[in-house]
C-alpha cells in the first residue's frame, strides 16, 4: 500500500489490459508446450512398439534354436480391418490358431503398414539353426502420420533389426 499525497492508501494494481496480455502470453506458452509434448512422445511410443515387436521375434528365434517344446517356433502379423493390428508368438512351423501360445495388440496409436491393411504375414524359425522361412519387413507407423514409420527386418540368415 502507498499513500498518496491526500494520505489516502492506495492499493498497487494492474489493468485489465495488463491481466489479458499476461493471460494471452501463458495460453500461447502452455499451448506450444503442449504441442511439442505431443510430437516428443509420439515417436517414442513408434520405439517401444518396434521393440517389443523385435523381442517377440527374437523370443521365438530362441526358442526354435533351443527346440523348446519340440517345435520350431514363430511368429504371426495380421492387420485386420475391423479392428488393430496384432502379433502372437506362436510354436509350430506354420501359423494356426491352435499353436498360439500368446498375442500381443498394437498401441492405439500404431498400425501397420506392412502387412497392408487386411492382409496377414508370419515368420516361422528353422530349429537349431534359427534362420526364417523367408526374409521378412515389417512396417509400423503412427496413425496420426504415416510418415513416420519404423521398417523392422528379418534378413534370410535370422538378423533381426530396425
Amino acid at each position: 500500500m502507498f499513500k498518496n499525497k491526500d494520505g489516502y492508501c492506495k492499493l498497487a494494481g494492474f489493468t485489465l489490459i495488463e491481466l489479458l496480455t499476461t493471460i494471452g502470453i501463458i495460453a500461447v506458452l502452455a499451448t506450444i508446450g503442449i504441442i511439442n509434448l505431443a510430437n516428443y512422445r509420439s515417436p517414442k511410443i513408434l520405439n517401444m512398439e518396434a521393440d517389443k515387436i523385435v523381442a517377440v521375434l527374437r523370443d521365438a528365434q530362441n526358442r526354435s534354436m533351443i527346440q523348446e517344446s519340440g517345435k520350431p517356433w514363430g511368429v504371426y502379423f495380421e492387420y485386420p480391418v475391423t479392428y488393430d493390428g496384432y502379433y502372437s508368438l506362436f510354436a509350430s512351423s506354420t501359423y494356426s490358431a491352435s499353436s498360439v501360445i500368446s498375442s500381443y495388440t498394437l498401441n492405439s496409436a500404431i498400425n501397420f503398414l506392412e502387412p497392408a491393411l487386411g492382409a496377414t504375414t508370419s515368420v516361422a524359425f528353422a530349429s537349431i539353426i534359427g534362420k526364417p522361412d523367408a526374409a521378412k519387413t515389417i512396417k509400423i507407423a503412427l496413425k496420426s502420420n504415416s510418415s513416420v514409420y519404423i521398417t523392422i527386418t528379418v534378413d534370410a540368415y535370422g538378423k533381426i533389426q530396425y
